[in-house]
């Protein structure tokens, strides 16, 4: 009989440590900033469900923000890419730095075809096709981008016509004309949608005369192209067909971002978000994914009268701002 009661009680604790274990598994997804966590990495403030470090974002591999302290002021990496970050929204986009691609250039500090292009493959991130736009500095070719998408092949790109002056666009005598990309030795156009990654080629149309030896002259020359926010281009469209943007070591580019709503981290903040004391001050919404065609994402807001992070159980605030 006393053996008969060891083994239930040893059976009883074994249980308790699993019901533990098990419920301490569930909770140790983040759900909320915790207090040792930073909020900022040099001049760049980091928003949760992005986190500094280790257990301080929604999830480690995708979210997590590296801060590289060699530098001044500190430069923020998202681990996931290594790629630079240069702001982020808690609208559901960030920017980070995008290599430039190039052919036939001289007189460049930089490698023409980029080492590591970024990919997105496998992230709740995509390239916003509503923010960036894809520019080529060429004429008389057609520039494009090439990527894969739910597996087929998907192209965009655009061609521009060769002008007869060296000066390229500035020979426009408008201010209007020489900050626009139109056409004359520069075009641009929109990215594919869900677009997770990409390579650049250059190829001849059909309509240039490649006999012409002055013709024959730029179709071999210097070329470039890249995708890029189209806010920041049409602040630097002038700069941006100077020869001295070649040794600019990228670009910025629009990524948006998702919370999945399939994932078990989001299910998690949304039994959160979504309770009955919360629900005054943020409301929360499960809408089309835009990094892929087949899944949802879970998007939430601060309620009208209300600003911050509606991403924290306490973000949203009147007339105080939480990240």
């Amino acid at each position: 009989m006393v053996k008969f009661l060891l083994i239930v009680v040893i059976s009883l604790v074994l249980l308790a440590v699993n019901i533990t274990v098990s419920s301490k598994s569930s909770e140790e997804v983040p759900i909320t900033r915790a207090p040792h966590c930073k909020t900022r990495c040099g001049d760049l403030k980091i928003p949760f469900p992005f986190g500094i470090g280790s257990g301080c974002s929604i999830d480690d591999e995708l979210f997590e923000i590296v801060c590289n302290k060699s530098t001044t002021p500190h430069t923020p990496f998202l681990r996931k890419l290594e790629d630079q970050v240069l702001d982020i929204s808690i609208e559901g986009t960030f920017r980070v730095t995008n290599p430039i691609t190039s052919q036939n250039c001289t007189g460049i500090s930089r490698s023409e075809t980029p080492d590591k292009a970024i990919n997105l493959t496998g992230s709740p991130f995509v390239f916003s096709e509503r923010r960036n736009r894809f520019n080529a500095v060429s004429c008389g070719l057609f520039a494009y981008i090439e990527s894969t998408i739910n597996g087929s092949f998907v192209h965009a790109g655009c061609t521009s016509i060769c002008s007869l002056d060296d000066k390229n666009m500035l020979v426009s005598s408008t201010t209007e004309k020489k900050n626009r990309c139109c056409g004359l030795d520069c075009c641009h156009t929109t990215i594919p949608s869900y677009t997770n990654a990409f390579k650049i080629n250059f190829t001849n149309d059909d309509f240039t005369n490649v006999d012409n030896i002055d013709m024959k002259g730029k179709l071999d020359g210097c070329k470039y192209a890249f995708v890029s926010d189209q806010s920041w281009l049409h602040d630097n469209s002038t700069a941006v067909l100077m020869p001295g943007v070649l040794n600019w070591p990228h670009v910025p580019v629009v990524l948006n971002w998702d919370l999945p709503h399939n994932s078990h981290y989001v299910r998690s903040l949304e039994k959160k978000l979504t309770s009955a004391i919360l629900s005054s001050t943020v409301v929360c919404n499960i809408t089309q994914s835009r990094s892929t065609r087949h899944e949802s994402r879970f998007f939430c807001s601060c309620r009208k009268g209300y600003e911050g992070n509606p991403y924290l159980p306490t973000g949203c605030c009147q007339g105080k701002v939480v990240s």
